[in-house]
């Protein structure tokens, strides 16, 4: 949004474990290179953690811990992060994020997810840890997984009304039997005309998983 970007998503096959793979998409507070500057950094401590663990609670932790001693007062990171194996299993963590969506082929439905969790950076005291869940699902032919950033959920129009989960979760909804690159390409052009003449303000970032095999 304003030459360089403060949204981070990853996509990291385990090198512990081939049957796993992380996703990833954060947002630090604030815009321009220093926050750019800092998801380098996010990505570089992940990158190192995940040679060493597989699990998604206490990859978060070790993050938390790291990336903590490099953060200014003033700054603050929210991260949603999905484990997923190969036999449709995904284990679900967030720092403060925004809910992931997950669409279920077999009902045409579209839930929240939401295992609790607070941003990084906050000098919570030992709360990150205690309160920090992972939820799981298993995905079926056909699902959706959904991760994104406040950019698409809070984009405004001219009469400074906000895009809103709502409108996202039916763009999922009704393009679900399309393939990942025609999702997103609709939930673009949904935000695109909602924008009208409304100059864009914030990074829009998102990851869309689908399962295509039984």
């Amino acid at each position: 949004a304003r030459e360089v970007g403060g949204d981070y998503y990853d996509i990291i096959a385990s090198p512990i474990n081939k049957e796993q793979t992380f996703l990833f998409v954060g947002d630090i507070s604030g815009k321009g290179m220093p926050a750019a500057l800092y998801m380098v950094r996010v990505q570089a401590i992940l990158n190192s953690i995940i040679k060493e663990s597989i699990d998604l609670k206490d990859i978060l932790i070790n993050l938390k811990n790291s990336f903590d001693k490099k953060l200014l007062p003033e700054y603050f990171l929210t991260l949603a992060s999905a484990s997923v194996s190969k036999n449709g299993a995904v284990d679900i963590c967030r720092a403060g994020h925004l809910p992931i969506l997950y669409y279920q082929a077999k009902n045409n439905s579209i839930h929240r997810i939401s295992p609790k969790g607070i941003g990084i950076g906050l000098k919570d005291n030992g709360v990150f840890e205690k309160t920090l869940e992972v939820e799981k699902v298993n995905m079926q032919k056909d699902d959706l997984l959904v991760l994104y950033t406040d950019g698409i959920t809070e984009m405004m129009n001219e009469n400074k009304q906000q895009f809103g989960m709502e409108r996202l979760e039916n763009i999922i909804i009704t393009s679900a039997d399309k393939p990942v690159t025609q999702i997103k390409s609709n939930v673009l052009l949904a935000l695109k005309q909602f924008e009208g003449k409304q100059t864009q303000f914030d990074d829009l970032t998102m990851i869309i998983l689908k399962r295509v095999k039984e």
